[in-house]
């Protein structure tokens, strides 16, 4: 997934969150907006990871609060948790794609990602033709020395999607990515299939 450069992440978050009703007002109080919103530049390209669909939902998310100082609050609490609106975009192109796209997607999300292409495609049904669908829908990148990378929001949300799918029981899970609820898992003997 193509990420966009802190300057381009700024310029996106000020048309975004600037709505044309408060032009006016923009005028008359850029100079100083602008400095605050320099200074937050880099918050919000970190937490977005350079997304530019999660870029606009943030700066819409932003929108809604009208100080300086209540931005820097929101990003603060989006520091500690990402906003919904960024989740549904991702899972809207999730939702997109065919059954088997899907297999392959969160099989990628869930245990392949950074992972060889060659490899990656010899463990999938059809993997180069899987691969490629993902890559051309921005859901992976396939990096100059031949990886598969998937952005980190993107593996968030797949990971997310694979909760839910067993209502958060991890014996349930058709994948276990996290040490504890493997061991779990295992020394329980739990398995559900």
């Amino acid at each position: 997934m193509a990420k966009t450069k802190p300057s381009t992440a700024f310029h996106i978050l000020m048309k975004v969150s600037i709505r044309e009703d408060e032009a006016a007002m923009v005028a008359k109080t850029v100079q100083s907006v602008s400095s605050g919103l320099l200074k937050m530049r880099p918050t919000t390209s970190r937490l977005a990871h350079g997304l530019p669909s999660a870029l606009v939902a943030y700066a819409l998310h932003l929108s809604e609060n009208t100080t300086i100082e209540r931005w820097e609050d929101e990003l603060r609490l989006l520091e500690t948790s990402p906003h919904k609106n960024v989740e549904e975009i991702l899972r809207n192109s999730y939702d997109g794609l065919d059954n088997n796209d899907k297999i392959a997607f969160l099989h990628v999300a869930c245990l392949l990602n950074g992972y060889p292409f060659n490899h990656v495609t010899s463990l999938l049904d059809a993997g180069s033709t899987r691969i490629n669908h993902l890559s051309k829908k921005s859901l992976i990148s396939i990096s100059t020395d031949g990886c598969i990378n998937m952005h980190f929001l993107v593996v968030q949300t797949g990971k997310e999607i694979v909760r839910q799918e067993c209502e958060y029981r991890p014996f349930r899970q058709r994948f276990l990515w996290d040490a504890d609820d493997i061991y779990n898992v295992l020394d329980n003997k739990i398995v559900s299939y």
